[in-house]
């Protein structure tokens, strides 16, 4: 899977592009011929990856440690997103929220995910 992420922004057609990240993630989305407006931006964001997710050090203790509310969000589609997800609140002592629907892109669940943000936000505005 790592050489397969590091090799898709170099896939010359975003449809191709896109397909292969689908078929990496094992993703059963269907990218058409002609991509629509948001399809298109994701070609764009994976065409900018420079590095892959495990690459990255998170300053995961200093965030812990940060005085404000926090909140981890996922799509409760995937046993090893939610275990990652899981994880990521307890170390930084996040809240944890599920939205069904869209998978891996919970904004796009709308009113699902606007509903946990919104009642995250209420929490958060009471004194800690």
């Amino acid at each position: 899977m790592l050489r397969g992420l590091q090799a898709l922004p170099s896939i010359g057609d975003d449809v191709e592009l896109l397909r292969g990240f689908v078929e990496l993630v094992g993703s059963n989305a269907v990218i058409p011929d002609e991509l629509p407006p948001p399809l298109a931006a994701g070609a764009r964001a994976v065409r900018a990856i420079r590095r892959v997710p495990w690459e990255i050090a998170l300053a995961l203790e200093e965030l812990a440690a940060a005085k404000f509310p926090k909140l981890v969000i996922s799509g409760d589609h995937s046993a090893a997103f939610e275990a990652v997800c899981d994880s990521l609140a307890e170390r930084i002592g996040a809240e944890r929220a599920h939205v069904r629907g869209t998978r891996h892109t919970t904004p796009h669940a709308g009113a699902g995910f606007n509903r946990a943000l919104e009642a995250f936000w209420r929490s958060a505005e009471s004194p800690l």
